[in-house]
C-alpha cells in the first residue's frame, strides 16, 4: 500500500495528462477544422465519456489490473476464444504505444519548445522539444510516487497559469469573430469531435493505473468526474479566445503561442511560456507511465522480448523508458505537420477506448455472476443493461468518430495503419517463435475490488 497513490494523487496524474501540453496544441488545431462551433461539439463531446463511463467503471470494479486497456482487451474482449481475444488486445494497444513514442510526447511540449524558440531564436525549436523530453523521462525514471507528489504540485500551478492566461483572453476576445458557424458537412464536425475527445476522454485512461491507487473501485469515479469535466470546460475556454482572437482559418499546425502573443504582455507571456512547458512536460509524465505499464505487461505476455520488463530500484522498467525516450527524440526530427500527428494519435487513442467499450459491454454476458454476487451486485447504476448498452452506444459513436478523423486526415490514417502493420508482423513472429504465453487464469484473481459508486 505504501508504493500507491491516494485517489487525489491519481487525480493529480490525470490531470497532469489532460491540463498539460494537449491544451496548448489540440483545441487550437481542432478550432482551425471547426472555428467557434468546435466549442459547441466539444461540450456534446461530454456525452461519450458518459456513455463510456458505466463500462470502464464495471471493468475497474470488476477486476483492478494495471494497466486495464491492455489486460481487459487481451483477456475478456472474447475469453471463449483466448488467443483471438490476446491478438486483439495487442492489436489496438501497439499502435498507441508507437503514437505516444514518435508523436504524442513531441505533440504536448511542442508549445513549450515554440515559446523557448521565441526566447531564444539562435536555438531551433526541435532541440528544446528534445530538451523537454529528457526532462519528462528523467522524471518518470523515479518512480509513480514521485510521479504522482511532482503532478499535485505542478497540476495546482497548471490549474491557476490557465485560468490567468484565459480570463485575460475572454477580454479580449473579438465578439464579431465568435459567428457559430460549423464545419461544412458531418465529416469535419465528427473529426473535430474526436480530436477534442482526447484532450478530456484521456480520464478513462486511469485504468491503466488501476493497480497503483489505493482503493480503485472508489477512486476511479471520483478521478474520472472531476478530472473530465475541469478539463472540457479548459478545452472550451482555449478554443473560444483562440478564435476570438485570431481567425481559425490562420490557426492550422499552430499552438496557442500564437494566440498568447496577441494579448499578453511581455511579462505574462513568460509565465504562459512556463506553463506550456510544465504541461508537457506533466502530460508526458503520465503518458510515459502509462506507456511502461503497457510494455511490461507486454513483454511478460512474450510478445515482446522479456529483457524489456526488467525494472530500475524504482520500480519502472529502465530499457522501456529508454527507448520510447529515444522514439520520441527520434519523432521530433521526422518533421510531421502537426495537424497530422494531433489526428493520427486521435485515431489510436480512440480505437484503444472503442474496442474498450466493446469489452465492457460483453461484461454482462462473459462474466454474469458478478452482477450477482460479485462487486456488481448492490449497484444500481452499474446495472447489467446500462454496462452492456451505455457501452455499445459508446462503441458505435466512437468508431464513427475513428472513421470521420480517418477520412479528413488520410497522411494521420497512413501512419496508423503502418503501427497496426508492424503490431501484425511482431505477434506473427513471436507466435511462430513459441514465446507468446497468455495467462488467462490471472483473471480469476478479480471480483476482489470493492466499493460504492
Amino acid at each position: 500500500m505504501d508504493n500507491k497513490l491516494g485517489w487525489i494523487g491519481g487525480l493529480a496524474v490525470m490531470l497532469g495528462l489532460n491540463i498539460g501540453g494537449a491544451l496548448w496544441s489540440k483545441p487550437v488545431a481542432a478550432a482551425s477544422i471547426g472555428g467557434p462551433g468546435t466549442a459547441v461539439v466539444t461540450l456534446l463531446g461530454l456525452g461519450v465519456v458518459a456513455l463510456a463511463a458505466p463500462g470502464y467503471l464495471a471493468l475497474t470494479k470488476f477486476w483492478s489490473a494495471s494497466p486495464g486497456h491492455y489486460f481487459y482487451n487481451s483477456r475478456l474482449l472474447l475469453p471463449e476464444h483466448e488467443e483471438v481475444s490476446h491478438f486483439a488486445g495487442w492489436g489496438v494497444l501497439w499502435p498507441s504505444i508507437l503514437m505516444s513514442g514518435f508523436v504524442i510526447l513531441q505533440v504536448l511540449v511542442i508549445a513549450g519548445a515554440s515559446y523557448l524558440n521565441t526566447f531564444f531564436p539562435a536555438v531551433s525549436t526541435q532541440i528544446f522539444t528534445v530538451l523537454l523530453l529528457l526532462i519528462t523521462v528523467g522524471v518518470v525514471w523515479f518512480g509513480i510516487q514521485a510521479v504522482g507528489r511532482l503532478e499535485i504540485v505542478l497540476s495546482a500551478f497548471l490549474l491557476i497559469a490557465i485560468g490567468t492566461i484565459l480570463a485575460l483572453g475572454v477580454l479580449n476576445i473579438d465578439p464579431n469573430q465568435l459567428t457559430p458557424v460549423f464545419p461544412s458537412g458531418p465529416v469535419p464536425t465528427l473529426s473535430v469531435m474526436g480530436v477534442m475527445l482526447t484532450t478530456f476522454i484521456s480520464g478513462l485512461y486511469i485504468i491503466d493505473f488501476g493497480g497503483d491507487i489505493e482503493d480503485p473501485g472508489k477512486a476511479f469515479g471520483k478521478i474520472l468526474f472531476l478530472n473530465t469535466g475541469a478539463v472540457a470546460l479548459i478545452g472550451i475556454g482555449v478554443i473560444l479566445v483562440s478564435v476570438g482572437i485570431v481567425p481559425s482559418d490562420q490557426l492550422a499546425n499552430r499552438t496557442l503561442r500564437v494566440v498568447t502573443s496577441e494579448y499578453l504582455s511581455p511579462e505574462l507571456i513568460v509565465v504562459s511560456a512556463v506553463a506550456a512547458m510544465v504541461a508537457g512536460v506533466t502530460s508526458n509524465i503520465a503518458i510515459l507511465s502509462m506507456v511502461t505499464r503497457y510494455m511490461k505487461a507486454t513483454a511478460n505476455d512474450g510478445i515482446l522480448p522479456k529483457w524489456l520488463g526488467e525494472e530500475n530500484k524504482h520500480g519502472e522498467p529502465k530499457y522501456v523508458l529508454l527507448i520510447v525516450g529515444a522514439a520520441s527524440i527520434v519523432g521530433v526530427f521526422l518533421n510531421i505537420p502537426l495537424n497530422d500527428m494531433i489526428q493520427g494519435s486521435a485515431m489510436g487513442n480512440l480505437t484503444l477506448v472503442t474496442v474498450t467499450c466493446v469489452t465492457a459491454s460483453r461484461l454482462p454476458s462473459t462474466r454474469p455472476e458478478v452482477f450477482e454476487t460479485g462487486p456488481l451486485s448492490e449497484s444500481k447504476y452499474l446495472s447489467r443493461t446500462t454496462v452492456r448498452w451505455f457501452s455499445r452506444i459508446a462503441a458505435v459513436v466512437l468508431g464513427s468518430l475513428v472513421v470521420s478523423i480517418a477520412i479528413e486526415s488520410p497522411t494521420g490514417l497512413q501512419w496508423y495503419l503502418l503501427f497496426v502493420s508492424s503490431g501484425v508482423v511482431i505477434y506473427a513472429v513471436q507466435k511462430l517463435r513459441g514465446s507468446v504465453d497468455v495467462d488467462a487464469e490471472s483473471v480469476g484473481e478479480a471480483g476482489s475490488v470493492s466499493g460504492s459508486d
